[in-house]
């Protein structure tokens, strides 16, 4: 038997950090792997990308291994209201919040950036006020901001869009609104 420790993340086939591996001789899906020892497990880590250190013994010898992860980038955010209507003249307040998700439905790499921005129906900027703005995902995939609407004539619709910023801050084809009714 083979024991592994694994730093910032967990085996899957143990729940924890330490894993015992029975390696086997001979085929892997068919392969021929001419009497190499083998063995399969699956590690579960954060949505933080950074190398994790793995350190395998057998018997007497220990072998350390770096795992990098790879950025899990997002291909779509889902934009929610904690209100549809809320008081104008920055005399009301609604939180906005982003859930973001690869193309596989997962959630992305922590401290990806969106920008929030308000709108009225004809694309105008309202100039609303943004506060508490977490723009950076978490380790729900999630941002926020608590939206406050400006000076703006009741019965108007606001749209906040929540959109996707890549590396170098530059807006990525990927984001979503919410519709907001200011009211009086």
């Amino acid at each position: 038997d083979a024991k592994a420790t694994i730093g910032n993340a967990i085996f899957i086939e143990s729940g924890t950090n330490e894993l015992t591996i029975n390696p086997t001789r001979g085929d892997q899906d068919n392969e021929t792997l001419d009497d190499k020892i083998f063995a399969r497990f699956v590690v579960q880590s954060t949505t933080r990308d950074f190398a994790r250190r793995m350190i395998i013994r057998v018997n007497d010898f220990e072998e350390v291994i770096l795992i990098n992860s790879e950025r899990s980038l997002p291909s779509k955010i889902e934009a929610a209201a904690s209100s549809f209507t809320v008081p104008g003249n920055l005399s009301g307040e609604v939180t906005i919040t982003g859930t973001l998700t690869n193309d596989e439905g997962k959630k992305v790499s922590e401290e990806t950036k969106v920008i929030f921005e308000d709108f009225d129906e004809n694309g105008n900027s309202l100039n609303g006020r943004f506060r508490e703005v977490k723009n950076s995902s978490d380790s729900d995939s999630k941002v926020s901001v608590i939206y406050s609407p400006g000076f703006v004539p009741p019965n108007t619709n606001a749209l906040i869009r929540v959109t996707v910023l890549d590396e170098n801050d530059v807006p990525l084809p990927i984001s979503d609104e919410v519709e907001i009714l200011i009211t009086e």
